[in-house]
């Protein structure tokens, strides 16, 4: 059997778990909801909700990526270290450069 290597596409199509607890995680299914209202009043009641919440939910996404979200794909890594060589590092990558621009 030969082992295949997935990138972040193919680890979606393989692993949809991931992605499906990352999206639930994240906080946007609510205000998605409130914004796509066909009644203008709930509409914009929605749109200003999102503005006062995009620096909570931006915060609250860092620290979602960098401490659960981080650590699941580690142990998916551990568990396939040849199939996810490629997506563990894209998102090595990814949490040290957003970490090191929070350090800056």
């Amino acid at each position: 059997k030969k082992h295949f290597i997935l990138d972040v596409s193919g680890m979606n199509e393989h692993c949809p778990s991931i992605r499906k607890v990352w999206m639930a995680l994240a906080g946007y299914g609510g205000l998605k909801r409130l914004v796509l209202q066909e009644k203008i009043g709930l509409r914009m009641l929605g749109i200003g909700i999102s503005v006062v919440m995009a620096p909570i939910l931006l915060a609250w996404n860092l620290v979602l990526f960098n401490f659960f979200i981080v650590p699941l794909l580690l142990l998916a890594f551990l568990r396939y270290p040849i199939r996810m060589s490629r997506v563990w590092v894209f998102i090595s990558c990814c949490a040290c450069c957003l970490y090191g621009g929070g350090l800056a």
